[in-house]
């Protein structure tokens, strides 16, 4: 009896990775295939993943045949290959830089809207929900201070 207690309290405190909240992002490469200009090149952009996503232009074109998609990278026997991978690992750095950036002053990743104003230099205010963490951090130290018990 007391072990099928301690099994359905062990089972009640570990939740299930289903009901875990993901706190990840994803970044990486991505070329719209299905949408190429007349020229038959398309746009290479930076994909930010976080719940929802955002694509980030590189301000680079490639021909659609050109782009490895399984790789996410141009293929080997394009004449440019080394260029655009260059451009991609920097921005991609860049990107990262301003995500982690965020995340170690808000505790929090940017969401993908809050990403694009970043990278665009656009600096981004405190929203309703940063000025409830602040207002409800600031309560319980002052609770805390108010309740503690004074020596006198």
């Amino acid at each position: 009896m007391i072990y099928s207690k301690y099994l359905c309290i062990l089972f009640h405190t570990n939740l299930h990775p289903i009901f875990q909240m993901k706190n990840h992002f994803t970044l990486y490469p991505f070329v719209r295939t299905e949408k190429p200009d007349k020229f038959n090149k398309c746009h290479i952009y930076l994909r930010y993943t976080l719940k929802s996503y955002k694509l980030i232009p590189l301000e680079l074109k490639i021909e659609k045949d050109m782009w490895n998609v399984d790789k996410r990278e141009p293929r080997k026997n394009y004449p440019h290959r080394n260029e655009v991978m260059e451009i991609i690992q920097k921005k991609t750095l860049e990107v990262e830089r301003l995500i982690l950036n965020y995340k170690t002053s808000n505790n929090t990743y940017p969401s993908p809207s809050i990403l694009m104003d970043l990278t665009n230099g656009i600096e981004t205010k405190m929203t309703w929900v940063n000025y409830f963490d602040e207002f409800n951090f600031v309560f319980n130290v002052k609770f805390y201070v108010l309740n503690t018990p004074r020596i006198f």
